[in-house]
């Protein structure tokens, strides 16, 4: 192509031979460009685009595999046995496993990076899932403790999904890459009881297509995180070029820094309360509606 200014247009155009086709302004020839697949900033744009689609699709597969646990894990254990009041154990040791999980998940992930570590989080929940279908289908309350407490793990890896989208968006984009990754829950609280309801009498035993169902899910999302190679490799790595790229001039605070700070006990106070809230009633809800003789598609729903 050849490429004349509009200040040279007349000269240009007054020339025996010219192709006026083939000539086009600067400012049009500039446009043409940024428009083009070819400008390095739309390619970078498509890649954390298609990177954080992914990442809140994952995180959304993530979260279905832990609604299908907390729909249907009660009542599995009641089929067990028979007997209520230990029968929302499940949801205690589900829980430990994700406190247990929740550290080694951020280590391991500053050393090998959030796609490797989003891996074996998801294996967790394909290993738990098909612990507690065995579990219920040798009617063992012991092995489905254990079941329930892997698939809690997963959601101790599962929960940096959002950190994760931090270090993938470009400056200013973080806050609406966060709200976006986390919204994806929407999505699982309402599939997740439906696959929970899917398998609750699919095959013999109660539940166990339900966890069966819940690994492949767990697997599903280890194949997506596995192709999406837009994953930074060091989180530490991400966190720092954000900071330089927002201007930070002081570093980020240490785990000292952040106990003393007189926002951590109310903020934590808030949590605890509003965690204690949300497993007390989802809990407790299947066991009483079905005392109360509705059926579990009803339960189901009201997850």
């Amino acid at each position: 192509e050849r490429v004349r200014s509009s200040g040279s247009a007349g000269s240009s155009g007054s020339e025996e031979g010219s192709d006026d086709d083939d000539v086009v302004g600067l400012d049009e020839a500039a446009s043409i460009y940024s428009a083009s697949p070819r400008n390095p900033q739309n390619t970078r744009l498509r890649r954390w685009k298609r990177t954080l689609a992914l990442l809140i699709l994952a995180a959304a597969l993530d979260k279905c595999v832990l609604l299908t646990c907390v729909s249907s894990e009660s009542l599995a254990a009641f089929s067990i046995t028979d007997d209520a009041s230990i029968s929302t154990l499940p949801a205690t040791t589900r829980q430990v496993g994700a406190a247990l999980a929740s550290a080694p998940a951020s280590l391991l992930m500053g050393r090998v990076g959030r796609r490797r570590g989003f891996v074996v989080g998801g294996l967790l929940g394909v290993a738990g899932g098909l612990t507690s279908a065995l579990a219920l289908q040798l009617r063992s309350f012991p092995l489905l403790l254990f079941g329930t407490m892997v698939i809690g793990a997963q959601a101790g890896f599962g929960n940096y999904a959002r950190y994760a989208a931090v270090e993938v968006v470009p400056a200013g984009q973080q806050p609406r890459a966060i709200s976006l990754t986390v919204s994806g829950s929407v999505f699982s609280a309402v599939v997740g009881p439906r696959i929970a309801q899917f398998g609750a009498d699919l095959l013999p035993g109660p539940f166990v297509a339900s966890f069966l169902t819940a690994a492949l899910v767990a697997l599903l999302f280890v194949s997506l995180i596995a192709c999406n190679t837009g994953l930074p490799g060091r989180p530490t790595t991400g966190a720092a070029a954000r900071l330089a790229q927002a201007g930070a001039r002081e570093p980020p605070a240490t785990v000292r820094q952040v106990l003393r700070h007189p926002g951590f006990l109310p903020a934590t106070a808030a949590q605890v309360g509003a965690y204690l809230a949300m497993v007390f009633v989802m809990t407790a809800t299947p066991l009483a509606m079905t005392a109360r003789g509705y059926e579990y598609g009803s339960i189901a729903g009201t997850i």
